[in-house]
């Protein structure tokens, strides 16, 4: 067997936040290292990564299997534990029905964790390949609390509704070495006793009732020696010490990416494990047109037949009204006027008639209502069909800005026209346009906070138990701007120093993974549907 003869089908990057430590281009470069033909990412309960992965794994030529690892329950109530269920996209029908879950599980579904309902899957079942997941699985959860025949009812419910797309998943994580494992005596038994009970029950169950199985290694980082860093990226996720007994740590240390030979080893001799998860990726097609979408969608353009003719008259009717006030030099409007045709053409041209009546129209919204706005700034500044229409207050051609570094049909780009209103009143505007397009079209943009070297250092001193003294006074002397560790070190040797070596190893490591989310200061997404 080649090192490539597997395929990964549940794997969690670092976009399963302080959980998983596996960057999208480290994952599919290593992939494509080992002649591992597919991988697929499933992070815990999100989509955050998908596009990030796809753009990656493409550029690698990696066949990428966009998936998820949801929580699953069969109401939205609060007592029960959710499950743990995999879901796999096998086309760009798929991948639709997997974002129509995941945003069911955090407008509807929220608590605790992103939950999806039983039922809802159920109704967007159409492109998707489902994994029963680990151990905590439904099927799993009730062959392990001793209820084999509600596993099994289970089991038969989602062979009806997903049929050959359908699989039950084994793991096995045993330790490969002595030093492999992290839980000691009973506690590392009673772990790997579940693990073989399932793989053992779901190869028999799995051949009675036809339904194939699969195995995965939970992967939550790359490469064997990246346990440690990962163990202590737990410790800071649950906000404890590295030496606390009572704190979340995995059993073992084999929850890395294997290639096929190593999956092989603890496959138990069923080769047709690591078979059926090449069967899987084969079903998935690998492009998604949803991610392949190249042109630009705008929201209608309410009460308005035509967005070319409406824009023109708009443009002409602030011409005249400008010529009047003598905001135009009666001499110069013919300069003006061809300006202004040269701008209308260029801007129906390249298609993007509409977004200047949309953008228009949030900014007159806000003038009426009493809202200061900023007369323009960076390269809207340049356009006079901006100035005619009141979008900017900046006549350009006194100025001699170039049209062209804001509209440029040789480098075809959205248009970029910088709004700014007052903080006070920011939130009505936006309010006016959830009004006006729709609650359902109109979305704030997420961030990514990245463990920077001043956070990196903060975050791995504390879980190392250092005082919090020590932990105050060398990461307020680091300045937020400096960009790698060395730098750090460059400036404050004396830190370097009190480091241990696995500290500065784990700072290293951890610098650039995601550590949070938040909601952008700025960016606001007006989408058609």
């Amino acid at each position: 067997m080649n090192r490539g003869d597997f395929v990964h089908l549940h794997l969690h990057t670092h976009y399963s936040l302080l959980d998983g430590m596996i960057k999208p281009k480290e994952l599919v470069n290593r992939a494509k290292e080992i002649g591992m033909p597919a991988v697929a990412v499933t992070d815990h309960g999100v989509l955050y990564g998908i596009y990030d992965f796809y753009v990656n794994a493409k550029s690698a030529g990696i066949k990428p299997i966009i998936g998820g690892e949801f929580y699953l329950v069969d109401e939205y109530t609060e007592k029960d534990k959710p499950f743990h269920i995999i879901l796999l996209a096998k086309n760009d029908t798929g991948l639709r029905n997997l974002i129509e879950l995941g945003t069911k599980a955090f407008l509807e579904g929220f608590y605790k964790k992103p939950r999806i309902r039983k039922k809802d899957l159920f109704k967007h079942r159409e492109g998707l390949i489902v994994l029963s997941a680990c151990k905590f699985g439904e099927p799993q959860v009730y062959l392990l609390s001793g209820q084999k025949d509600k596993a099994i009812q289970v089991i038969k419910e989602y062979k009806e509704v997903f049929g050959e797309d359908y699989y039950l998943e084994v793991q096995n994580h045993e330790p490969q070495t002595p030093t492999s494992a992290t839980f000691k005596g009973a506690e590392l038994e009673q772990f790997l006793e579940s693990e073989r009970l399932i793989f053992e029950e779901f190869l028999d169950i799995g051949n009675t009732l036809g339904v194939k199985c699969v195995l995965t290694n939970d992967a939550h980082y790359l490469n064997r020696d990246d346990w440690e860093v990962h163990d202590v990226l737990l410790a800071i996720q649950t906000k404890k010490k590295v030496t606390d007994k009572k704190r979340m740590r995995f059993p073992t240390k084999e929850y890395y990416f294997k290639d096929a030979e190593e999956m092989l080893k603890v496959s138990k001799g069923v080769k047709e494990l690591l078979l059926n998860t090449l069967e899987i990726a084969d079903k998935v097609e690998g492009t998604y047109q949803t991610f392949e979408n190249k042109g630009y969608l705008f929201p209608e353009v309410q009460g308005v037949d035509n967005y070319e003719e409406e824009l023109k008259r708009l443009a002409y009717e602030g011409f005249e009204q400008k010529l009047k006030q003598g905001k135009i030099p009666f001499e110069k409007k013919e300069e003006y006027r061809k300006r202004l045709e040269e701008e209308l053409k260029i801007i129906n041209d390249m298609k993007f008639p509409g977004y200047f009546l949309i953008v228009r129209d949030f900014i007159k919204w806000a003038k009426d209502n009493g809202i200061p706005v900023g007369p323009g700034r960076g390269s809207a500044a340049g356009s006079l069909v901006s100035y005619l229409i009141g979008i900017t207050e900046i006549d350009p051609i006194p100025f001699n800005l170039l049209f062209e570094r804001f509209l440029n049909p040789e480098r075809v780009t959205m248009p970029d026209i910088d709004v700014d209103f007052c903080k006070e009143n920011r939130e009505k505007v936006i309010e006016y346009v959830k009004e006006k397009y729709g609650k359902d079209r109109v979305s704030m943009i997420i961030t990514y906070g990245t463990f920077g070297p001043k956070m990196a250092v903060r975050e791995v001193m504390r879980a190392f138990n250092r005082p919090p003294s020590e932990i105050d006074k060398y990461s307020t002397m680091i300045d937020k701007d400096v960009k790698t560790l060395d730098e750090v070190f460059q400036a404050l040797p004396e830190l370097e120093n009190i480091l241990t070596e696995v500290e500065k190893q784990v700072i290293r490591r951890i610098e650039g993974l995601i550590k949070q989310v938040g909601v952008h200061a700025a960016g606001v997404i007006i989408a058609p549907d």
